[in-house]
């Protein structure tokens, strides 16, 4: 990025006014020179004291509505009437910086270490790249150079379309070659596709000749097929030794029934140039008519491959025109890998609720409660009695409600947080009422197995069945007779059932919330009194039916 001391001044000559002065500090950058300057944006060479290395700064700064503060070199909108235009397009800027900051790490385009959102405007730091620029050696480089220049400037540009990302502004100066002849894209026309994407009229500040005819329409934006354009023009520039045609001319001139002198002028180098496959790629990069290009820089290095390149050129004729394909946001690997994680173990978790919900459901022997005289309806009471056994007494029930259950080691043990499947299965078990069916009872005492399991916050008791009824452990016991009803109502009349408890439905938005936060965390399982698991088994068991 070498510039020589009387173009230095010419620049300086021209932005001096408005341009940071050489040892202005922005953070740990120091402005050294400016190095480039437009209707959008500065461009300054810096020095970043952490590091002790050379940077670029390109500062939004769109000189039609913003006007740097004399006092403390703040950037701002020259009037209220401007406010809106000048915020958009510093959001689309930052936008911008940000994918090619978090997202596009390619060695033939520019790296992107840092971005500033700071004096009113934003700068995005860049690699000092120490090269010459194309164009000083367009007229030099043969064949096999061009093609290996080509090939890897396809495949960066391949990573920042992936990115929803387009460079917007490539013409041979913004393209450097390393002392070794690999090439770098420079110069992201950040703050350009900003501003013209918000206001009309500023088609006069394209790069003739390299700006696609697309983007000369009001409102158009930039999209991948007009990098490809760009480069393709940039190629053409190199093959021919001539400046491409701008494209309101080619397209004047064919509707006059004129020739297309762009074509003629690429065809023609086929007597110095030895390779047809390149010479019909470039054409098809060139085409005037978005969707007669290739779709993606993929497709070029396709055809770059291809001993046919007609073969490439016929996968273009049906497809749709490019604003549609744009406008598609495309995903990050990383952030598909981590979504496709979370929806398996959102799955893991109702699987295992699934699979706890199809076990057959228990034998109970529900005894009705005759209603005391004068109410209006009688009452249920259901009592989980093992066919042959004796129900507890009034007592007994009192005595195994105060009592609690012996923690072991045991048991801790069982409810590490690292076993999944077998603490997805006991906390299943407390969400659903207690009962015992027609086989051999358990001769496990009448108690709650599950009061060791702590959870954000206490669960309801579940022995409340879903039409009032009330289910307890059955009781072990050999060749003793049902008793009647009339029985179990008198010794059990002045026993209220508990009330049925309610769906809590802040709490249970509560804790899908605390999931979501605690997923995106990636505390799925751990720690053992915040995770993912423990939420949303909170939420089954007030709600089994909210899977």
């Amino acid at each position: 990025m070498a510039i020589d001391k009387e173009g230095q001044r010419s620049i300086m000559t021209q932005f001096q006014d408005q341009a940071l002065q050489e040892g202005f500090q922005i953070g740990v950058y120091e402005i050294q020179s400016l190095l480039s300057g437009s209707r959008f944006d500065m461009t300054y060479r810096g020095w970043n004291h952490h590091l002790n290395a050379p940077v670029v700064l390109q500062e939004y700064f769109p000189r039609d509505f913003a006007i740097r503060q004399s006092s403390d070199q703040t950037v701002a909108p020259k009037s209220e009437g401007d406010r809106a235009i000048y915020e958009s397009g510093l959001e689309h800027f930052m936008a911008l910086a940000k994918t090619l900051l978090g997202q596009v790490e390619h060695r033939n385009i520019v790296t992107v270490p840092n971005t500033l959102h700071i004096n009113g405007t934003a700068y995005l730091i860049t690699d000092f790249e120490d090269g010459a620029p194309l164009s000083s050696r367009a007229d030099t480089l043969t064949t096999s150079q061009l093609r290996i220049i080509l090939r890897s400037l396809l495949s960066g540009l391949e990573q920042v379309h992936t990115h929803a990302a387009v460079h917007g502004d490539i013409h041979p100066s913004n393209i450097l070659l390393r002392e070794n002849g690999e090439p770098v894209l420079i110069d992201f026309a950040a703050a350009k596709l900003a501003v013209c994407e918000q206001r009309k009229g500023f088609s006069e500040n394209l790069r003739a000749g390299y700006a696609a005819p697309e983007q000369y329409e009001p409102g158009s934006r930039p999209n991948p097929r007009s990098d490809l354009y760009a480069l393709g023009a940039t190629m053409y520039r190199c093959i021919t030794h001539n400046e491409p045609v701008p494209a309101p001319e080619r397209i004047l001139a064919i509707r006059a029934s004129k020739p297309d002198r762009q074509a003629e002028r690429l065809s023609s180098a086929s007597a110095r140039i030895d390779d047809e496959n390149l010479l019909e790629t470039i054409g098809w990069m060139l085409r005037l008519k978005p969707h007669d290009r290739p779709i993606s820089a993929a497709d070029v290095l396709a055809a770059l491959s291809s001993q046919d390149a007609a073969v490439q050129l016929k996968r273009t004729k049906a497809t749709p025109d490019d604003r549609q394909y744009t406008d598609k946001p495309i995903e990050s690997p990383r952030r598909a890998m981590w979504t496709a994680a979370i929806i398996g173990f959102v799955a893991l978790i109702a699987g295992l609720w699934y699979l706890q919900a199809e076990k057959p459901a228990p034998e109970t022997v529900a005894v009705k409660k005759e209603s005391p005289p004068g109410t209006a309806a009688s009452k249920e009471r259901a009592i989980d009695v093992a066919p042959g056994s004796v129900p507890p007494t009034r007592a007994e029930e009192t005595t195994a409600e105060t009592r609690k259950p012996i923690k072991t080691e045991a048991a801790a043990a069982r409810h590490q947080p690292g076993d999944v499947i077998q603490e997805a299965a006991e906390m299943e078990t407390a969400s659903q009422p207690l009962a015992t069916t027609g086989t051999e009872p358990s001769p496990q005492p009448a108690t709650t197995e599950h009061a060791d399991i702590s959870t954000p916050e206490s669960l309801p008791e579940p022995a409340t069945g879903s039409d009032g009824t009330v289910v307890v452990p059955a009781r072990k016991a050999d060749n003793v007779a049902l008793p009647s009803s009339e029985a179990i109502a008198a010794s059990q009349s002045d026993k209220q059932p508990p009330p049925k408890p309610a769906t809590d439905d802040r709490s249970i938005q509560s804790h899908l919330a605390a999931a979501e936060a605690a997923i995106a965390a990636l505390r799925l399982t751990t720690p053992a009194e915040n995770n993912a698991y423990r939420h949303y088994q909170a939420v089954l068991a007030r709600d089994p039916e909210n899977v």
